[in-house]
């Protein structure tokens, strides 16, 4: 288990290296590059995007796959209305529709970040009552922990109906059964609450 627990965390620490290495010598070739740009069909985020998420077969991992796509702007510079209302393409794994690589709509990078938030990790929200005597340290009276999943949607809590808006490029936590968890949460005079949300990786409890 141990062994298990170390690859996994190797394994996200590797990633993150290798996006962070990207990103360095991507600012130096746009440095250097003097004004050109360079479209390239395949590049480290497309790899990258294939290898990690369109033909990995870890079964912890949701089989959708977002795709963020590139902002089309107008004559002005501004991004065209419809562009807003659909930044995402959602597919499963085994589309016959997904997007080919290197497709230049698509935001490679973009899509890279928001499918690791979405499926890499785990997340635990936990919310806590608490109490700040003069001059002494925070006093928690009492919390509550909950499983909460990353979503690029989001419904609107000022009307009713189920339907859901596109938020990204803002990240939404959705929690299950909210009036049912935290019916008993009360909120007194001189209470605060505070709010903390932990990210774990999916492969550390493997």
């Amino acid at each position: 288990m141990a062994a298990a627990q170390s690859a996994g965390v190797c394994s996200i620490t590797k990633v993150l290296e290798s996006i962070c290495r990207e990103r360095r010598r991507e600012h130096l070739d746009k440095e250097s590059e003097e004004g050109f740009i360079v479209l390239a069909i395949e590049s480290f985020w497309t790899r990258f995007f294939s290898q990690y998420f369109v033909c990995n077969d870890d079964e912890t991992r949701d089989d959708l796959l977002f795709y963020v796509k590139g902002k089309n702007t107008n004559k002005d510079g501004k991004v065209e209305k419809a562009q807003v209302e659909s930044k995402i393409a959602v597919f499963r794994k085994d589309s016959k529709f997904l997007p080919s690589l290197g497709d230049p709509s698509i935001d490679w990078e973009e899509s890279v970040y928001l499918n690791l938030i979405l499926h890499q990790f785990e997340y635990t929200l936990t919310c806590a009552i608490c109490t700040k005597p003069q001059e002494k340290e925070m006093r928690v009276l009492s919390r509550i922990s909950q499983k909460v999943y990353a979503s690029p949607n989001r419904r609107r809590m000022d009307t009713k109906g189920s339907s859901a808006e596109i938020s990204y490029p803002n990240i939404f936590f959705i929690l299950d059964n909210f009036e049912e968890t935290f019916r008993d949460f009360s909120l007194q005079e001189n209470e605060m609450v505070c709010v903390e949300l932990v990210a774990k990786d999916k492969t550390e409890s493997v």
